[in-house]
């Protein structure tokens, strides 16, 4: 008879973010800066493409303004998680892996909340 395995907490993202900023902090403050941009660049990528996906599930309803702002937003959204990779990169390299490692965070919690269907 096999051992029926606990679920991973509902946040387990959240943590895991929590968790990456505190290391960051104890790395430094360029570290942590880093880290926070990272963090806003995936959030802010992560943001437009939920609205994406929102706009393409009915775009019948939603105005013509609020589909340009929406794909403006998703076109910007490459553009500036690369400036902001710059920034991090100016603040050293340290700053920059701490800013890669924080995109990639917020996007695996992306993909884990998408494959427990508890996306937003």
């Amino acid at each position: 008879m096999q051992k029926e395995s606990k679920p991973p907490p509902r946040n387990l993202d959240v943590y895991v973010i929590v968790v990456g900023a505190l290391i960051a902090a104890a790395l430094g403050l360029n570290a942590l800066l880093g880290y926070a941009l990272g963090v806003g660049a995936g959030l802010f990528g992560a943001m437009t493409l939920y609205f994406v996906q929102r706009l393409f599930a009915d775009v019948a309803s939603v105005k013509p303004i609020a589909i340009g702002f929406i794909l403006l937003a998703f076109l910007v959204k490459f553009p500036l998680i690369g400036i902001l990779g710059y920034v991090s990169y100016l603040q050293g390299e340290l700053a920059l892996a701490v800013f890669t490692v924080a995109v990639v965070l917020v996007y695996s919690g992306l993909v884990w909340r998408a494959s427990t269907s508890k996306l937003f």
